[in-house]
């Protein structure tokens, strides 16, 4: 066996750091949070789960909704609304063609122009004799005031009026005069109250009127309060004793002990 020389530091691999590889981070892997607070965010609708954008019916209106409904046959189809375009209905000419004043005039010819311009100078010539007679209406009838009172005279009332008779002629025998009596006639009578006005009284009052408020004169003072009070000599000896007997007064004789 051949000897060969080892390098031990060689086994343990080179310390540069060139020779090293990239560093990886580890990826965090957070948990979701069961929170209840609101993000903000309002929550995504789920497409799988929409039905066209409709509202769903439930309970009794699902019910009513779909009670009639039947399944198995389906309804007519919509018919075509009618226009009026057939020609049977149509009465526009197809031609295309329209006439002209010139082709009336030559249609109709001289005549029937003098026919209808007669036909409107005759309802002019009729509406001008209305309004002619409407105006004769009109106009008042007058007369004098001489003819108004003989035809009053005329009238047929005036001419079958009788005489009125005088009140010196009536008797007064012939006159009736009708008496209404009570039922049952009234034992007491009701007295009627007389009330008497209001007069207004009028008090006499002598008022005299002054210019002023005249302040009457004081009287002079005298000279005794001129050395103070109580002459001005006398000490204070408390309060005076009254004259009237003491009654019932608290004491041992009166109220001894028991």
């Amino acid at each position: 066996m051949s000897m060969q020389n080892k390098n031990l530091y060689a086994l343990l691999g080179n310390d540069v750091s060139g020779d090293e590889d990239d560093f990886i981070a580890p990826k965090e892997i957070v948990a979701p949070q069961k929170s209840t607070k609101k993000d903000g965010v309002p929550p995504k609708a789920d497409p799988s789960k929409s039905k066209g954008g409709k509202p769903r019916a439930s309970g009794n209106e699902a019910g009513a909704k779909f009670s009639n409904k039947n399944r198995d046959s389906n309804g007519p189809s919509s018919t075509s609304r009618k226009n009026g375009k057939d020609k049977k209905f149509d009465r526009h000419s197809r031609t295309g063609k329209n006439e002209t004043a010139k082709s009336q005039k030559n249609k109709l010819g001289d005549e029937a122009e003098s026919q209808i311009e007669g036909a409107e100078d005759a309802e002019i010539e009729i509406t001008e004799n209305a309004n002619e007679d409407e105006e004769e209406e009109s106009k008042p009838v007058l007369r004098s005031a001489a003819d108004f009172f003989s035809e009053l005279q005329n009238f047929e009332f005036n001419k079958s009026k009788k005489a009125v008779s005088s009140a010196s002629e009536i008797d007064e025998s012939s006159i009736v005069v009708k008496v209404v009596e009570d039922f049952i006639p009234a034992s007491v009578e009701k007295k009627v109250k007389s009330k008497t006005l209001k007069q207004k009284q009028f008090v006499p009052a002598n008022i005299t009127m002054s210019s002023g408020f005249e302040r009457p004169e004081r009287p002079e003072r005298s000279d005794f309060k001129k050395n103070g009070r109580n002459g001005g000599n006398k000490k204070f000896q408390g309060k005076p004793k009254s004259s009237k007997p003491v009654v019932n007064q608290l004491n041992d004789k009166n109220f001894p002990a028991l």
